[in-house]
């Protein structure tokens, strides 16, 4: 993302936009885990995170559609606009603290899911018609 950014700031010849989404899915359930999210929330301190697998049960499961032409997508997933690495990373902080975690043997804190944290970036050349 570091990379992204830096790239952004040299190229003068284009405007661009760079929006997240970070969606975990659980228990067959595909969830937004920026729902409720904002970039100016406060940082964790390392602990916290989600409550185990009852979190997921006060959260509304996402439905995965397939566009003809564009192909599969998350419906009603959020965008977040970010124009700077410290609120991309604040994004990915605010999603890690609200994943599903859970006990196991081999661990007391486990996440008992898979996550996808996208980063889209669309460019456009300064000048041309929108």
């Amino acid at each position: 993302a570091r990379d992204i950014f830096a790239c952004i700031s040299k190229d003068t010849e284009h405007t661009y936009v760079v929006r997240v989404s970070f969606m975990e899915i659980y228990n067959e359930g595909v969830f937004d885990l920026l729902v409720g999210g904002n970039a100016n929330d406060q940082l964790c301190d390392g602990g916290g995170g989600g409550s185990g697998p009852n979190r997921s049960s006060s959260r509304t499961a996402l439905d995965v559609r397939k566009h003809p032409k564009k192909g599969f997508f998350v419906e009603n997933l959020t965008s977040h606009r970010v124009d700077n690495l410290d609120t991309l990373l604040n994004y990915l902080n605010i999603g890690e603290r609200h994943k599903s975690m859970a006990a196991t043997e081999m661990n007391d804190r486990s996440s008992r899911s898979h996550t996808i944290f996208r980063i889209t970036l669309e460019r456009k050349k300064i000048g041309a018609a929108a």
